[in-house]
């Protein structure tokens, strides 16, 4: 499926409260396909929407009134004509299926059934992916595609993610007006969004409710391009109003500024990563953008040194493998580093429980490969 290609935090990484959604229209619901656990399709209309042009639609799940989990699907990204054309490789997901629903696909923690999760009882709210923005752009682009003697077409792209986003959270204040408890997570591109969708439910909230954060997948994507994608996909403009963020110029904004920018004014507030040492989709990415022969490792040590120093309450758990998904994987409920369970952590940062880093200390270097393979369907 193409969006677990990117379903990189970008995947690629690469990767607001705010106001209402101006000229929203009514929200249209529909009951999904018959499920183990009952989840229902939301189509928001409004500005919302996906790459390819189809309608954006989003899913929930009722559970406790007053527990929420909000969760940013991941699907990579695209920036170019040669990555966000659907022929060849694409690197992101341009439209939402009924697939993409939890009740379908959803693993690990997105599996509510499991009385063993720690957000088991939580009503839950899940932000499919397919505007290829890391969920924070808006902006319609056209992107030149090249062949033989020059540009042979130009393709069209609608980065909405966030109007999908900021539509999906004004369906949720309304709906959960007396949450106490908010985790916002989200994996690959939905981790590196994370930080931010988190900032925004918190300044709308306010000291009503206790907001907790946690991105999947997400740590290595880091490169100098990164702030040319921002500006790309607008994100520039779109944070730009979110309080944190009014000193970052756009030249400075990259996937560890978002943590940055969040984080100011938020204090009392849990900001985490959950991270493979050696996740091959995250050197793959980065590896688009120009940076090579750099372990995972490395780049979550340089990523988290820039967020600490503005985010002294960031965690990071780190465990060993090539593996991209770890909070959607059943191995959620069995993976344990340094004598501490995967599980257990996350229910505790869910809760804004204090937790130490974990950190595996025999990430065992893999065999060399002579290139990353793509990402797993």
């Amino acid at each position: 499926m193409r969006r677990r290609l990117l379903s990189a935090g970008l995947s690629v990484v690469l990767a607001a409260g705010l106001c209402p959604l101006a000229g929203a229209s009514a929200v249209a619901e529909e009951e999904a396909a018959p499920a183990p656990v009952e989840w229902r399709r939301i189509e928001p209309g409004g500005e919302t929407g996906c790459g390819d042009g189809s309608p954006y639609a989003f899913f929930w799940r009722e559970g406790a009134s007053d527990r929420l989990l909000i969760f940013l699907q991941g699907g990579g990204a695209c920036w170019s004509a040669a990555t966000c054309g659907l022929t060849g490789a694409p690197t992101y997901d341009p439209n939402v299926q009924e697939s993409d629903s939890p009740a379908v696909s959803g693993r690990g923690i997105l599996d509510l059934s499991r009385p063993e999760n720690p957000l088991a009882e939580y009503s839950a709210v899940f932000l499919p992916y397919c505007s290829g923005d890391v969920h924070l752009g808006q902006a319609d682009r056209t992107y030149p595609v090249v062949g033989e003697g020059g540009v042979v077409a130009n393709l069209s792209v609608a980065h909405r993610g966030a109007a999908n986003g900021r539509a999906v959270l004004e369906w949720t204040y309304a709906h959960f007006p007396d949450v106490e408890r908010v985790f916002v997570a989200g994996h690959s591109a939905g981790g590196l969004a994370a930080p931010v969708y988190a900032a925004w439910v918190a300044h709308h909230y306010g000291r009503r409710a206790q907001v907790t954060q946690l991105s999947d997948g997400s740590g290595a994507l880091r490169a100098a391009a990164v702030p040319d994608l921002m500006q790309t996909w607008g994100v520039d403009r779109v944070v730009a109003d979110t309080p944190g963020f009014g000193d970052i110029p756009p030249e400075a904004l990259d996937f560890e500024a978002l943590f940055a920018g969040a984080a100011r004014g938020l204090s009392e507030r849990t900001w985490a990563q959950v991270n493979r040492s050696d996740d091959l989709v995250q050197i793959f990415f980065p590896s688009l953008l120009g940076r090579q022969a750099v372990r995972a490792l490395e780049l979550f040590a340089e990523g988290q040194r820039r967020i600490r120093a503005e985010v002294p309450e960031f965690r990071a758990f780190t465990a060993p493998g090539r593996d991209h998904h770890t909070l959607t994987s059943d191995e959620f409920y069995t993976l344990i580093v340094d004598g501490v369970r995967l599980r257990e952590w996350v229910g505790q940062v869910a809760t804004g429980e204090p937790v130490s880093d974990v950190l595996c200390k025999r990430c065992r270097r893999p065999r060399p490969v002579a290139a990353p393979p793509p990402p797993p369907p």
